[in-house]
């Protein structure tokens, strides 16, 4: 116990002293234009994945001294759980815009077309949704020297080829993409030519506070009912609930001591939807559905092991926070996953919808618990290396000086 506490203190303290001499170096180092101003551009921030994300930009931006102002499309509060991160951006001194809802297309492009053209600094316009995107691109057009970046995170291949003859006629206007994921940049160059040429990926990152957070209280033994987690929005299809749920029935027949808990907000027609399926497999007394979960964190740290039997993600950051905090995971072979992380070292990797093999990772987690330890042990310290605040800084600080340069 001492040795892992002595452990701990070393990592927090190389972690405070990388971060301190960081932020030491940013003004001479990142070589950004000192005038730059940045507008971030989202649909909202009541979410949890990208939100974060997005607020972590901002607050980097204002410690690289540029100026940084974030409108959100719609006029709504941000999520509980983002309450700290939301109050340092403002004390870095972060603008925060809200749209009035229902506005209108051409209302948000005015509002935005005005807060780009009224000031004197180099101007980039970052936009995070389709909504965004569009509105961006349109502003674009309307400001020809703007530079402007667009997001990329959405893995679903469906999506992006219904929208390719916007992207088609308007990826003219983006001077650079950015995304998570290799995926999701591979998918829009098979319908947009040249993408890789301005395409930048920057992974998620842990906020300080995450780095802080105690390990999950794991038990020695395995328990006689494990607790296995599924955390984010109710989609059935895309999140791969309905995989979960064929699984809870294997388990079940096969009397493997696991239980799923659920939590994520949801439309009625997906929980409606979602009844169903637990009603037809007869899981209802190991399959639960718990509703939006208020406190993620707390919620990850009620489990044993975290779930992720999605069919489309990029980087999921539900996924780096479960690791983070020490938990096991599975998850499908999905996004960028597979390519930063090693199956059975940091996590299990399962073909996308094959329940077979997500069958026989329980089995193994249920014979051998103290090999799933391990493997949790190793993703944590995998998870904090790769993908801490400062090297997302770094990479950022390297983006903006591209994108400075090519519009030059």
């Amino acid at each position: 116990m001492a040795v892992v506490l002595e452990q701990r203190v070393l990592e927090l303290v190389r972690n405070v002293a990388g971060e301190q001499r960081l932020r030491a170096n940013t003004r001479t180092s990142v070589g950004l234009e000192p005038r730059m101003r940045v507008i971030l551009v989202i649909n909202s921030l009541r979410g949890g994945g990208a939100e974060k994300q997005i607020l972590l930009i901002a607050e980097a931006l204002m410690e690289f001294g540029l100026q940084c102002d974030l409108y959100t499309l719609a006029a709504d509060t941000h999520s509980a759980r983002l309450t700290a991160l939301f109050s340092r951006c403002q004390e870095r001194g972060v603008r925060f815009q809200s749209m009035q809802p229902r506005n209108g297309l051409l209302k948000e492009v005015t509002v935005l077309k005005r807060a780009a053209s009224k000031s004197a600094c180099s101007m980039v316009l970052w936009t995070w949704g389709r909504r965004s995107d569009f509105i961006g691109k349109l502003v674009a057009l309307w400001l020809p020297g703007i530079r402007l970046l667009c997001s990329l995170r959405d893995t679903d291949k469906k999506k992006v080829r219904r929208l390719r003859w916007l992207e088609r006629f308007a990826h003219r206007l983006v001077t650079g993409y950015v995304s998570n994921s290799q995926l999701s940049v591979d998918l829009l160059s098979q319908i947009v030519p040249r993408v890789r040429e301005r395409a930048f990926i920057l992974l998620n990152a842990l906020d300080d506070e995450d780095v802080l957070q105690d390990l999950v209280a794991m038990p020695a033994e395995r328990p006689k009912r494990v607790q296995v987690l599924l955390l984010g929005n109710l989609r059935i299809g895309k999140k791969g609930v309905d995989l979960a749920v064929e699984l809870a029935r294997r388990v079940k027949s096969h009397q493997l001591p696991f239980e799923f808990r659920l939590a994520g907000g949801g439309r009625p027609s997906e929980q409606r939807k979602l009844a169903k399926l637990i009603r037809q497999t007869n899981v209802g007394d190991i399959f639960h559905y718990e509703g939006e979960a208020l406190d993620p964190v707390s919620f990850l740290r009620s489990g044993h092991v975290f779930f992720l039997p999605s069919r489309y993600e990029g980087l999921p950051n539900v996924l780096l926070e479960a690791l983070n905090l020490g938990l096991p995971c599975v998850a499908s072979r999905v996004g960028d996953i597979e390519s930063l992380a090693t199956d059975g070292t940091h996590l299990w990797l399962f073909r996308v919808g094959d329940v077979s093999q997500m069958f026989n990772v329980f089995k193994a987690i249920a014979d051998d618990w103290s090999a799933a330890m391990s493997v949790a042990e190793s993703g944590r310290e995998f998870c904090r290396r790769t993908f801490s605040r400062a090297k997302m800084k770094e990479r950022l600080g390297q983006i903006l000086r591209q994108i400075a340069v090519r519009n030059e």
